[in-house]
């Protein structure tokens, strides 16, 4: 979960974020390929991730509102926030305040 992103992302050991991530946004023509790799597996795990969420409103565990594909965009920003924030020299503490709030905004049944 996000506790986890935030342990990968923004722990002890260096460099801070996800590479992944970074280097997509920066990425050069040349790497081009590994950009487009790195979208359709995203893509893939997004679309998981709704299915997951839908069965979740199915069960109750979501209320029958919540938009499954905007709750995984919003999750997914978050993720990106946290990585891109630890890149750039975010302190744990800041971080866990944006887990924190994150998941106190979180849906629940």
């Amino acid at each position: 979960g996000l506790h986890g992103a935030l342990m990968t992302h923004a722990g002890t050991t260096d460099p801070k974020g996800c590479m992944g991530i970074l280097s997509s946004l920066a990425c050069s023509p040349e790497a081009e390929s590994i950009k487009a790799d790195d979208i359709t597996r995203r893509a893939s795990s997004q679309r998981a991730l709704v299915e997951r969420f839908e069965q979740a409103k199915r069960e109750g565990d979501l209320p029958a509102h919540i938009d499954a594909a905007g709750l995984t965009s919003f999750l997914y920003a978050i993720l990106q926030g946290i990585t891109v924030q630890a890149g750039a020299g975010a302190t744990r503490a800041e971080l866990a305040r944006l887990v924190d709030t994150s998941l106190a905004l979180w849906p629940s049944a």
